[in-house]
């Protein structure tokens, strides 16, 4: 090797290492990790968030207290504080600040009313009385649900399941539908204006129970549990 090219070489590593001191230094360095968990005290009756990147997961476990374990990922400093509260007996989950995604992991004694937003992340629910969720890009999967069920993700895959006969809405600007229903009669809409529809529920235009599955791009699935 020349000596021109051990010059620029070295100018190579030099800038390289420059770079990424800076890039350290302006806070946009790889991310650190952190989890915790608590008990939740206060009455707690329904469920809702609010999260711009992260994650949410909730399940029941008969009997089990309410509680809360989050992960964080952040650059700098570990934010401070908690990132949820209850309010009039609201578990409200939030984001955790500028440069941090948290994702939260709820156990639930019973079936609980969930509803809320994700930005960037998915949404996971497993038995819950309601769901009324939404995200931006990430997957929906929501299951064991007793009552009506609204599920929108603009990038993402959406799955719902229902215990009992219902309203469902479940819709996807770029990504795969799949809804599940237990027997009974629906009016049953389902569309893709780009992929297969295959509908396994008959179409009852007189049910009072309601269907309705749409994708942007993508596949569409109506079936009986």
């Amino acid at each position: 090797m020349g000596k021109t090219e051990v010059r620029v070489l070295g100018a190579v590593v030099l800038g390289a290492a420059v770079a990424l001191t800076i890039t350290a230094c302006n806070g946009l360095g790889p991310a650190e990790a952190a989890s915790d968990g608590k008990p939740i005290t206060a009455p707690v009756s329904v469920v809702k968030f609010d999260i711009p990147t992260g994650g949410v997961k909730v399940h029941v476990e008969d009997g089990a207290p309410v509680s809360i374990r989050r992960e964080l990922k952040f650059t700098g400093s570990k934010p401070v504080g908690d990132s949820h509260h209850v309010d009039g007996g609201a578990l409200v989950l939030n984001g955790c600040g500028e440069g941090c995604s948290v994702d939260y992991d709820v156990v639930l004694p019973a079936a609980l009313p969930v509803s809320g937003f994700v930005g960037i992340g998915s949404i996971d629910l497993d038995r819950a009385a309601s769901a009324d969720v939404r995200t931006t890009t990430g997957g929906i999967d929501v299951r064991g649900v007793s009552g009506a069920v609204r599920a929108e993700a603009q990038t993402g895959d959406v799955r719902t399941a229902q215990t009992k006969p219902g309203t469902v809405y479940a819709a996807a600007q770029t990504g795969a539908v799949t809804v599940t229903v237990p027997p009974s009669a629906y009016r049953v809409t389902a569309d893709a204006q780009t992929g297969p529809v295959d509908l396994r529920v008959p179409n009852t235009p007189s049910a009072p129970n309601t269907v309705e599955a749409r994708t942007g791009t993508g596949p569409v699935t109506v079936r009986p549990s």
